[in-house]
């Protein structure tokens, strides 16, 4: 039995398509992320800085008013600017060009509004006179201020835009699960069919994007089909046409006078018999591998499995004797849904390759039972045996023990795995505790016993 082709390794391996589908999409979206952040921050700090702009232009103006037209005192004035505003505003009261008040932030050496240099980089200014010109009024504020504000407003604005990314990206795996689950479905589907499963698929509940694969999947499958069914059909045939002549082939070399042959003659018609013999066995294992590979099958009746290997069994006594071979059968009665044809394949190979590699005066044991409410069958013989190293690759076509005393065509075990492998069952072999040599034991699953 071939093993299945180990997944290939690597990173194309890994990659799922939910994989690549986020691969694609959460690259744009990150992108969008920044360009948004920095879009806000950049329309934040152009508002906020005209915004605080304005209220200094306004704080300057309503100051020189105030000082110029009411008996309000420089120093309550500034005072009740602080009480109403940031403490990073300052003030600078000029009269006549000599600073007559200056608040606790204001620079030093500030008597005038600086038209360059580092004042201006660090500070928003706007300045105001009154009426008669007598008092001049500049109002500041630490740009530092700005960009604190600002960085607050995008980090509250970029935070929420986060939570939401990463909202979205959990929707989007959900949905792209959700999307993907007629593919799994169909996954599942594909790979619970056994071997020799080549019906179609089928379209039903298959999502629009996939038909098309489906479809030529379904027609892949029919000329599978259509090739193996032609192949099985000429082995069968050409199987078929092989036995008659080989059968006449037989009957005239028997005609022969063996008495009248020299000793040389006689070995040569005796290899001439062999070779036959052989050919014959070989035509009639290949018809019965064409027939075990039967893709369109009835349902399996149940039966008596003790009852039915009693009438296989019978069938292969004549065999027996001439093999000088002693067959038993043993076993409890157990119900067993199988095919007769199939029972009569697996038994019938596997008592003939026990009789032919089990050599002349041996015995073949068949045996029937259930345990764990599955049921098994089991024929040993008294042969050599096989090798524990060689036994697995037995089940290939043509493949024979090195050990093997019959010339056999190495197919026996083969129709045996494939007819067991479409029945579910399993083939072990081993060594006889009893008989001391081959054990090939079939267990077959639960559901087919009754």
């Amino acid at each position: 039995m071939t093993p299945p082709p180990a997944a290939p390794s690597g990173t194309a391996a890994r990659l799922s398509l939910r994989r690549r589908l986020f691969r694609e999409l959460l690259p744009p979206l990150f992108l969008l992320w920044l360009v948004g952040s920095g879009f806000i921050l950049m329309r934040s700090w152009d508002e906020i800085g005209d915004s605080y702009i304005d209220q200094l232009e306004h704080l300057a103006f309503t100051l020189a008013q105030v000082l110029d037209e009411t008996a309000m005192t420089a120093e309550e004035a500034v005072e009740s600017v602080r009480a109403r505003r940031d403490r990073n505003f300052f003030v600078i009261v000029l009269r006549e060009g000599q600073p007559v008040l200056r608040s606790a932030l204001a620079p030093e050496g500030m008597v005038a509004l600086p038209e360059d240099g580092f004042e201006t980089r660090r500070y928003y200014l706007a300045s105001a006179e009154a009426r008669n010109g007598t008092v001049q009024v500049i109002t500041g504020l630490k740009k530092e201020e700005v960009r604190q504000l600002t960085t607050a407003v995008v980090g509250g604005a970029a935070l929420p835009m986060a939570l939401v990314m990463i909202g979205m990206w959990a929707v989007m795996y959900v949905g792209v699960g959700r999307a993907l689950a007629p593919v799994e479905r169909l996954r599942t589907q594909l790979a619970a069919r056994s071997p020799g499963a080549l019906d179609p698929v089928g379209t039903e509940g298959v999502p629009e994007e996939l038909q098309p694969l489906v479809r030529a999947l379904d027609d892949l499958l029919s000329r599978l089909r259509d090739a193996i069914v032609s192949e099985r059909d000429f082995v069968a045939d050409a199987s078929h046409e092989l036995r008659t002549p080989l059968a006449a082939i037989r009957a005239q070399v028997e005609t022969i006078d063996r008495a009248a042959l020299d000793a040389p003659s006689r070995e040569a018609l005796d290899q001439v018999l062999r070779g036959v013999d052989r050919s014959t066995r070989l035509a009639q294992q290949l018809l019965r591998l064409a027939r075990a590979d039967r893709l369109d099958r009835p349902d399996a009746p149940e039966i008596c499995l003790y009852e039915a290997l009693a009438s296989v069994v019978s069938e292969l006594f004549p065999a027996a004797v001439r093999q000088d071979t002693e067959l038993e059968l043993a076993g409890a009665p157990v119900m067993l849904r199988i095919r007769p044809e199939d029972l009569g394949m697996l038994v019938g190979n596997l008592v003939e390759n026990a009789l032919h590699h089990g050599g002349p005066g041996g015995q073949v044991r068949v045996s029937c039972g259930s345990e764990g409410g599955a049921a098994w069958l089991r024929v040993e013989d008294a042969g050599p045996g096989i090798p524990e190293a060689e036994r697995a690759r037995l089940f290939a076509r043509f493949r024979r023990g090195e050990s093997a005393r019959a010339h056999g065509a190495g197919l026996g075990l083969s129709i045996v795995a494939s007819v067991a492998g479409r029945l579910g069952a399993t083939v072990t072999l081993g060594r006889s505790a009893d008989l001391g040599g081959l054990s090939a034991e079939l267990r077959f699953p639960p559901e087919a016993t009754v």
